[in-house]
């Protein structure tokens, strides 16, 4: 049999970086074990069919949740990638890092080496950005970043609505100050998805010294003592069991990550005597879980969108713009623009981001896809720094019983609260001008605050950014080098050891704590 240096469990955003940079030292032997499917659909990389990959159970996980009382009730389904490249390959391709407050929250938590000036470097180094080289960007990394190739009428009148209401323009989201308003930049290249996998993995993948093993799913780690030394998995409906002498690296997810340590004995004691399984180390495991609350907008416009304007001619036509310049409505990202809102002017970061596209569809995952003939936009907005928390548990150390998730979005009065306010704001740009010469109608204008508070749990989403739930933190499960308390040779890097959600969307921080965490491997190793 033969032994591993290196295991990943998860080849989703982190594990493909993880398996590129420690492979890159050709004596070291590195598996990566992917529970889901190779990336070889087209689908997958086709900017517009990322409504048919999300929520699709060929390409995603779509977990399970309990109830949420905070939304009546409702039966809420989680995304994660059931892929290669994970969430990178079934997300909304929106590059989006967070602000410079978010990183230093954590450094000031007494977690050493995450403040934002110790993380910026990781960020250039993961990055391939259309603009160039910068203080604040890199332009020769593995990720390809672009501006948007397409632009639509309903962009600049979005803009120039917001900044009527006050709010400055934004070119640059992602050098650590966020408020305002502008375009996106999306993890794209040539008009086709830059996923995590064809960033990173893919170019591995010629390396001897790297093992890839998809439809893999693993069941449980095996330990020596306080040792982690292999992992249990399947394959073919076979149980099989690799062996590693160096470290084992769970990178499945803020679902999936909980859940294979706590089916391993690792997390709260009350919990795994319920599951029947023997505590090994008790750590707060699966807590702490935490996600962007949202509520949108979809409102008619007198302008066509990119869904109403879909006709024979218009749709052989933009064929041939996505083939021949990677452009077109073929080539958009889940949005076109964003702002990032503070609904109390005292606040130092904003608190509030709104993503806005021209065009709208169902995208609930679980939900038949469905784009509405009329002109319509969509904007969504949700709290950047969530109040509320849940929990990841299991049933049993059955490894195909589905996980429990625990979360109740609008739990939080606070985040109500922030929502009602942000929702104002919202319904003013739309009415500004020159964006109100445009609508037809505007759902949340008007509205009491309770009418406001009805509005947003009958029309909220979630950011489908989960974090949090084997934090790093002085009473977390992780210390600040990713290492497991109270364990030997194991290791979780995802966004599962985020100890707090950064304040936009998450793929990008993903990948910038791969990075450090192959760092700080490599360093620790000696």
């Amino acid at each position: 049999m033969q032994i591993w240096n290196y295991i990943i469990v998860g080849g989703g955003s982190a594990g493909c970086v993880l398996a590129n940079r420690l492979s890159e030292n050709n004596k070291m032997q590195v598996l990566l074990l992917e529970a889901g499917r190779n990336d070889n659909a087209l689908r997958i990389h086709i900017p517009a069919l990322e409504p048919f990959v999300f929520g699709n159970p060929k390409f995603d996980w779509c977990y399970g949740a309990e109830p949420d009382p905070s939304r009546n009730g409702a039966d809420p389904i989680w995304p994660a990638g059931k892929v290669l490249g994970g969430g990178s390959s079934v997300n909304g391709m929106i590059y989006m890092r967070g602000n410079a407050g978010d990183y230093d929250s954590w450094a000031e938590d007494g977690i050493s080496g995450w403040s934002w000036h110790e993380v910026l470097p990781y960020f250039r180094k993961s990055e391939a950005n259309s603009r160039g080289e910068s203080q604040a960007h890199g332009a020769f990394g593995p990720l390809a970043v672009r501006d948007m190739a397409t632009d639509h009428p309903l962009n600049q009148l979005f803009i120039d609505a917001a900044k009527g209401a006050g709010l400055p323009v934004n070119d640059d989201f992602n050098d650590g100050e966020q408020y305002g308003v502008g375009t996106i930049q999306a993890t794209q290249k040539r008009g086709l998805r830059y996923s995590a996998a064809r960033a990173y993995l893919h170019p591995a993948l010629r390396r001897p010294n790297l093992k890839v093993i998809t439809q893999a799913p693993a069941a449980q780690l095996l330990f020596e003592g306080d040792r982690v030394t292999g992992v249990e998995y399947t394959k073919d409906g076979a149980h099989h069991v690799a062996r590693c002498r160096g470290e084992v690296i769970v990178s499945s997810g803020a679902i999936g990550s909980p859940t294979l340590l706590l089916r391993s004995g690792i997390g709260p004691a009350e919990m795994l005597h319920d599951a029947g399984v023997p505590l090994r180390a008790e750590l707060p495991v699966g807590r702490n879980l935490q996600e962007h609350p949202g509520a949108y907008i979809r409102a008619q416009v007198r302008i066509p969108t990119f869904n109403s304007a879909i006709t024979p001619f218009k749709a052989i036509r933009y064929g041939l713009e996505w083939l021949l310049r990677g452009a077109g409505p073929i080539a958009t990202p889940a949005a076109t623009c964003c702002a990032f809102l503070k609904t109390d002017p005292g606040l130092r970061h904003p608190d509030v981001q709104v993503h806005f596209a021209p065009f709208s569809y169902d995208y609930t995952p679980g939900d038949k896809v469905r784009l509405p003939k009329e002109p319509t936009i969509l904007i969504g907005a949700n709290v950047s720094r969530p109040m509320a928390r849940g929990r990841v548990g299991i049933r049993s150390s059955d490894p195909t019983v589905a996980p429990v998730i625990e979360h109740a979005l609008w739990d939080s009065d606070t985040d109500r609260a922030i929502m009602v306010r942000a929702l104002k704001q919202i319904s003013a740009i739309l009415a500004g001008a020159p964006f109100g010469d445009h609508l037809l109608e505007n759902p949340a204008a008007g509205l009491t605050d309770s009418a406001l508070e009805d509005y947003v749990r009958n029309n909220s989403f979630m950011g489908y950014h989960p974090v949090g739930t084997c934090a790093m933190g002085r009473n977390g499960v992780l210390d600040d080098h990713l290492r497991v308390r109270g364990i030997k040779g194991l290791r979780v890097a995802d966004a599962s050891a985020f100890p707090r959600l950064p304040s936009g969307n998450t793929n990008a921080p993903v990948i910038m704590l791969a990075e450090r965490a192959a760092d700080l491997i490599l360093a620790d190793q000696g």
